[in-house]
Formats: C-alpha cells, sequence, structure tokens
C-alpha cells in the first residue's frame, strides 16, 4: 500500500448517489469531530468506517470532480518527503480529473453479413450480422488497447429487439465482436453501443443500419410447407381435364332418335302425279 502525508476534512458519501465513489480512504481508527464542540462529547465525534480522505465524482456527461479533503496533500512541499507516495498520486488523481487518462473511444466500428466484408445498404430479415468495434484507452503512455467483457450491443429499432455481449477477441488488440440473427421485422434499425462506467468516459455510438423485409425474388422456389396447396392446383387441373374429356368425347343414347320427314322432292312430285 502507498504512504500517504495529509492533514485535512475527511467525509462520507452518500449510498444514494451512484455518480460518487471513494479514491483515498482513511484508516479505520480514524475519525472527524467539529473542533468547536467539546472533544469526545457523546455524539461529537463520527468514527465512521467509510470516512474518505479523496473522492470523486463523475457526471452523466463526462464531467468529472474531485473532492480533496487536505490542502497539504498535493502541496509542493510534500512532493519532496521520503518515505510518501504523494507525487504519484495527485498526479495520478489530477490527470484523471483533466481528462488525461482513463479517456476510451471507439476507432474502427463496422458490420456486415457473415462470408462478406463490406456493409450491405441494407440488410435482409434473418441474415447473420457480424458486429465489430476496436477500443482504445487514454494512458500516460498513450492510446492502448482497451478490452472489457461487459460491452453490450443493441440492435434496436425504438425499443431494443437484441441486446447482447460484445466480447473481446483473443488477440487482446482492443477487437470485440458478436454474430447475431436478424429479427423478423423489418424497419429502421440501429446498432448502438452505449457503455457507462465509473471512472471512464462515457461511450455512446450509434450507426443506422435499415433491416427490409423478403423481395418476392428473395423466396425460394417451392415452400415445404406449401406442398398441400401445391398438390389441390394439380388435383383441380387434372379433375378439369377428366370432367372435358367426358363431356367432348361421351355419346348420350338416353334422348329419342329423329324421325325422318319427306324430302321436298318427293312431296313435289307426288302432287303433280295427282294433278294428272
Amino acid at each position: 500500500d502507498r504512504v500517504l502525508f495529509g492533514r485535512g476534512v475527511g467525509h462520507s458519501l452518500s449510498p444514494s448517489n451512484d455518480r460518487v465513489f471513494p479514491v483515498v480512504k482513511s484508516s479505520p481508527s480514524a475519525y472527524s469531530e467539529d473542533a468547536k464542540m467539546q472533544m469526545m462529547r457523546e455524539g461529537a465525534a463520527n468514527t465512521l468506517s467509510g470516512l474518505n480522505l479523496v473522492s470523486a465524482l463523475q457526471a452523466r456527461n463526462g464531467a468529472r470532480v474531485l473532492l480533496v479533503g487536505s490542502k497539504d496533500m498535493c502541496a509542493d512541499k510534500i512532493f519532496n518527503k521520503k518515505g510518501y507516495d504523494n507525487r504519484n498520486v495527485c498526479k495520478s488523481m489530477y490527470t484523471w480529473a483533466f481528462n488525461q487518462r482513463r479517456v476510451i473511444r471507439a476507432v474502427n466500428m463496422r458490420h456486415h453479413k457473415v462470408g462478406e466484408t463490406e456493409a450491405p445498404y441494407m440488410y435482409t430479415e434473418g441474415d447473420d450480422i457480424t458486429f465489430e468495434i476496436q477500443l482504445e484507452e487514454l494512458t500516460m503512455k498513450g492510446w492502448v488497447p482497451y478490452t472489457a467483457p461487459d460491452i453490450q450491443l443493441e440492435y434496436t429499432m425504438l425499443d431494443p429487439h437484441i441486446r447482447a455481449f460484445v466480447l473481446p477477441d483473443a488477440s487482446n488488440n482492443g477487437l470485440h465482436t458478436l454474430t447475431f440473427k436478424a429479427p423478423d421485422v423489418y424497419g429502421i434499425f440501429k446498432f448502438v453501443v452505449n457503455y457507462n462506467r465509473l471512472g471512464l468516459n462515457p461511450l455512446h455510438i450509434e450507426e443506422v443500419a435499415p433491416l427490409r423485409n423478403y423481395k418476392h425474388n428473395d423466396y425460394p422456389r417451392f415452400l415445404f410447407c406449401a406442398y398441400p396447396y401445391y398438390a389441390s392446383v394439380f388435383v383441380a387441373a387434372f379433375g378439369l381435364f377428366v370432367i372435358a374429356f367426358l363431356m367432348i368425347y361421351n355419346k348420350d343414347t338416353s334422348l329419342p332418335g329423329r324421325i325422318n320427314s319427306p324430302t321436298r322432292k318427293q312431296t313435289a312430285g307426288g302432287e303433280s302425279k295427282k294433278m294428272k
């Protein structure tokens, strides 16, 4: 543990505020009391196990606030004292407060279908999509790869339809990947990465990726579930052929035969014989 020199006022943190966190804690035997009140009077001493000497607050927009209860902790005269590590601790605290470290950024984010390398203009329902994001962290040595197992991706349209962890790659170069199947809902979707952790700047990235339904020529030629309907079409066509064949080539013998009447020539001939 580092040994620090400090003389000042300790403070406690409210458990209801989730945006503050301790940086330097006091020893369990430390206490804070009001100098105007009688020493060790009942209720005068505040012996809290959670007494803090340095605390930090990080707002939701990324603003950072550092609360140091001792003005001597980071004084120049203390930095050169042997046996104390005030210089390194104060440098670490101030670089954090001024966003010179513990800052993350996304240097490469891309998405594409499985088996392809370029992102399409639109995805189709049921596509297998691969999402990749590469992160870096600012440290005292510069930008280095940043990996974390709790980064989440949301594939959202108004509400998240898919929320899953983007796992770090085995190469340990800050690359995180996720492969998922697009939902059966078409619309204007977005890839959203919203990463908020105490001590780190908030990271929020969005990219629009529309999702369309199937076109007519995207469906397979024959669907297995439609086989009964295909069969009914052929059965109906065969039945129509049979009925037409019977109507054309069947001879109906149930009607009475035709009665032959005398021709006009015979009638005329008979009348001429009568006149003679």
